[in-house]
């Protein structure tokens, strides 16, 4: 079939910038079908006739790449700066004829065409990157006039370019206000040349207002004269909005200063006495800051003390337990007898150490009951005069006659024995102690500026010294366990520490103040209950440490501590079933006949004690039990412990105190 192919002539003249013109195959092989003689010559073939039948790639083997990338967009296009062989540089279009026909005109470009291609194409590039910046730009005349703007800060405001460029002046964008302002800077930038970053209110074509800030360069000519400014704008809405939002709440805030103020100045009728409220308001708060962190720091220390009771004491249990058992089966002339005595002693001492942790921790249980704070102290006042000696005048003044507090005697009377003894450590040379009751009421306002103090009516000791007093960085840290200024070997920095654990379990607070030189006071208050006479220790008349014949579930995590307890009580006669978790006294108490106790550690990983004993009084409603443990939150487990059917034995264990709980526990019933 004959094919229609269009004259060279003609491919030319549609060429825009003819030259050397092809006609070829727009398939893989760019068949040449028909050359001029330019293309010819420049193929070196002498004519345009000589190409025809060969391929592109056989004339030009540098252009096929490129031109096979032109046919893959399937349009006409211009291949600009293709190097050819000898070096030399073309600009190739490709013209579409038809499906199978495809012009290629070649015309030579000169160094200064390339040139300015690449002006052109920078120059595009750079208007381009000018109109599409996140910023805007403009341009102004000598009198003000828009000479050039960017797409962005036309966008802001709403124009387009001919309602703009060399119609307005940016000072006809602006508000009344920003027009004076702009104004009355413009002489100055005309000097100086640049201006620093202002902020102006532009009105948009819509009659919105676009806050801006600018930054203007001047431009002159050579003789000085100014010329032109450029700007840069930046769109800084968001900005304002931020700050009227913060104006907003300043404002509000004076508001609420205001109003206090006043309230304040009409309360105390004067500007000395609204000072005054303020001062002390301010030193209620420098003070219950540093309450809030002390008490805070004094709470961690003190689980991290009752972790390491729990621990201590499982381990005494241990010792005191087999060595309680080692004795009893010893002769009493043997001669390992006295070996073991002592290391009995010393678990005994280090006993009262963990105690002493577990009073600052809060984590002990307390025999509390309605007690009369006058009476304990009166009956003291023999054993306190002996502890201080002759050289210290002891003198008491009792005002709380007939008031009770809900306390541990014992513990109270540590508290004071304690205190007593600091007194005396600070008075080397001999002084006065003296030790105060009152009962106060503490009102809101008192306890809003002291932290983890409630409102209420209070009992107060106050112990006073006329010793060497403490410095405040001494007195910071007073009631930390184990911190001391003592010398080594004179004191375990436990005293005031125990003190503060007391106090703070049985619902009170400590206030210490010391000058140094002067003495020493802290008051202890303790919170007052009514008398009530079924308040009455319920646990009194522990039966006698003897066995018995039941079935006791023993629940103990720790191994050596549980084979421990089986082992006093088996000793004694119990038939012990023992499991070492919650999960598997469940599991055994399911295949039991009968339990008479359960005697359960309080903390376990599964379940704690309580929550085991419930599971089990599902089925035995009845169940006696007995919670032992040398840790205890009070806050999570404490009540449910001291309930009226269970019993508390504290680790360390000893023989004679666990065998007097179950005992007790199974009579009582």
């Amino acid at each position: 079939m004959a094919v229609t192919r269009e004259p060279l002539a003609e491919l030319a003249a549609r060429s825009s910038t003819p030259s050397s013109v092809i006609e070829a195959e727009p398939d893989g092989t760019l068949r040449i079908v028909a050359a001029n003689d330019a293309a010819g010559e420049l193929a070196g073939a002498g004519s345009g006739a000589a190409l025809e039948g060969r391929t592109i790639a056989e004339v030009s083997p540098r252009s096929v790449v490129p031109l096979r990338e032109a046919l893959a967009r399937a349009t006409r296009t211009t291949v600009p700066g293709v190097v050819l062989e000898g070096g030399r540089v073309f600009d190739i279009e490709l013209i579409p004829l038809s499906p199978t026909r495809i012009g290629i005109s070649m015309h030579e470009t000169t160094r200064e065409e390339r040139a300015r291609h690449a002006l052109e194409l920078t120059t595009r590039e750079l208007q381009d990157l000018y109109d599409r910046a996140p910023i805007g730009y403009h341009s102004l005349d000598r009198h003000g006039v828009f000479r050039r703007i960017n797409d962005t800060e036309l966008r802001w405001l709403g124009y387009t370019r001919d309602e703009i460029v060399g119609v307005r002046r940016f000072v006809d964008l602006l508000t009344p206000e920003s027009r004076e302002a702009f104004e009355g800077t413009f002489d100055r930038f005309v000097e100086r040349g640049e201006t620093s970053y202002l902020q102006f209110d532009m009105v948009r074509k819509d009659g919105s207002i676009l806050p801006v800030q600018l930054h203007a360069t001047a431009v002159y000519d050579d003789t000085g004269a100014f010329v032109a400014s450029r700007s840069t704008v930046l769109d800084v809405t968001e900005r304002r909005r931020a700050e009227e939002r913060e104006r907003e709440v300043w404002t509000q805030i004076e508001h609420h200063i205001e109003l206090g103020t006043e309230e304040l100045r009409a309360a105390n009728e004067g500007l000395r006495a609204e000072i005054g409220a303020r001062e002390q308001a301010q030193a209620a708060l420098a003070q219950t800051e540093v309450q809030l962190r002390q008490a805070l720091k004094m709470e961690a220390v003190g689980r991290l003390a009752g972790g390491v009771a729990h621990d201590f004491n499982n381990m005494l249990s241990v010792i005191l337990i087999f060595t309680e058992l080692a004795l009893g089966e010893m002769a009493v002339d043997d001669s390992r007898r006295g070996d073991l005595e002592q290391v009995r002693g010393a678990a005994v001492r280090a006993t009262e150490l963990t105690r002493q942790l577990l009073a600052f921790s809060r984590q002990q249980v307390l025999d509390a009951r309605p007690i009369l704070v006058d009476d304990v102290i009166a009956g003291l006042e023999r054993l306190l005069q002996r502890l201080i000696g002759e050289q210290v005048g002891l003198s008491t003044r009792l005002g709380a006659r007939g008031v009770r507090i809900l306390a541990d005697v014992g513990q109270i009377e540590q508290v004071i024995v304690n205190l007593a003894v600091n007194a005396r450590d600070a008075m080397p040379r001999g002084g006065r102690l003296r030790i105060e009751t009152s009962v106060v009421d503490l009102d809101e306002e008192y306890a809003a500026s002291h932290h983890g103090v409630r409102a209420g009516t209070y009992v107060v000791i106050a112990v006073s010294d006329t010793g060497v007093g403490m410095s405040k960085e001494t007195l910071d840290r007073a009631f930390e366990p184990f911190f001391t200024t003592k010398e080594p070997g004179k004191g375990t920095g436990l005293g005031l520490s125990t003190v503060y654990g007391i106090v703070a379990q049985s619902g009170g607070h400590v206030w210490a103040y010391s000058e140094v030189g002067l003495g020493t006071t802290i008051k202890v208050y303790l919170p007052v209950v009514e008398h009530d006479a079924s308040a009455a220790d319920a646990r009194s008349g522990l039966a006698h440490a003897r066995g018995g014949s039941e079935t006791i579930l023993l629940v103990e995590d720790d191994p050596l501590v549980r084979a421990a307890a089986r082992r006093i009580l088996a000793r004694s006669g119990y038939l012990v079933v023992e499991a070492s978790a919650p999960s598997e006294a469940l599991s055994l108490a399911s295949g039991l006949g009968r339990v008479d106790a359960l005697l359960t550690d309080v903390v376990m990983p599964e379940l704690t004690g309580p929550e085991l004993a419930d599971r089990l009084r599902v089925s035995r409603p009845d169940l006696p039990v007995v919670y032992m443990s040398g840790y205890l939150d009070v806050d999570v487990v404490g009540p449910r412990v001291l309930e009226e059917r269970a019993r508390f034995v504290q680790k360390p264990l000893t023989n004679e105190a666990l065998l007097r709980a179950v005992r007790d526990a199974i009579d009582r019933g």
